[in-house]
C-alpha cells in the first residue's frame, strides 16, 4: 500500500487563505503594473508628438528598447484583433 498524507480540513483551508491572499496581491499588482504601462505608453507619445523621443531617450537607459518593444506588441496585439474580426 502506498504511503500518503491526507491534510486535515484546517490545513486544506489555511492552504486555501494563503492561496487566495496570493492570487490578490497577483492581481493589484497586475493592475498597478498595467496602469505604469499606460502611463508610460502615454508619455512615450507626447515624446514623439513634440519631437522629443530622442533627447529623453538619451538620459534614460533601456527606454529606448522598451518603446520599440511596446511598440512591437502594440501592432502584434492589434493584429490579433484584426484577424478574429
Amino acid at each position: 500500500m502506498p504511503c500518503t498524507y491526507d491534510p486535515s480540513p484546517d490545513e486544506v483551508r489555511t492552504a486555501n487563505d494563503q492561496l487566495r491572499k496570493k492570487l490578490s496581491e497577483r492581481d493589484e499588482f497586475k493592475k498597478e503594473l498595467d496602469r505604469a504601462t499606460r502611463l508610460l505608453c502615454e508619455l512615450t507619445k507626447n515624446f514623439e508628438l513634440y519631437d522629443k523621443t530622442d533627447f529623453y531617450t538619451l538620459h534614460v537607459r533601456g527606454l529606448k528598447t522598451w518603446i520599440k518593444d511596446h511598440k512591437k506588441m502594440d501592432k502584434a496585439r492589434e493584429a490579433a484583433k484584426a484577424s478574429k474580426k
